[in-house]
């Protein structure tokens, strides 16, 4: 609904990419180790979930080059935001 409403406006659709997920998370695992403070790294997790682990060529789960990932789906409800149903998922990251 939202990129309708941005497509109406004139207004750019958003820009964020499955990408920038990865290297934002990347960010707060190295801020994590350098400040002594454990990170719960829910985005590998996910990608983990989605048959994806670190060190695989790109392009990861959820970009356009793939296509929709069942499984992404199923634990992010809206493509950002994840399903409270889904917290195994989560814990087991910890």
């Amino acid at each position: 609904m939202l990129v309708k409403l941005l497509e109406e406006w004139g207004a750019p659709p958003p820009t964020r990419k499955a990408v920038d997920a990865q290297h934002y998370a990347e960010i707060v695992r190295e801020v994590g180790k350098e400040a002594g403070v454990p990170v719960l790294d829910v985005w590998s997790a996910f990608m983990k979930k989605a048959g994806w682990k670190s060190g695989d060529a790109l392009p990861i789960p959820g970009t356009l080059e793939l296509g929709k990932s069942k499984e992404l789906e199923e634990l992010l409800y809206d493509g950002r935001f994840r399903d409270l149903s889904k917290t195994d998922t989560v814990w087991s990251a910890c």
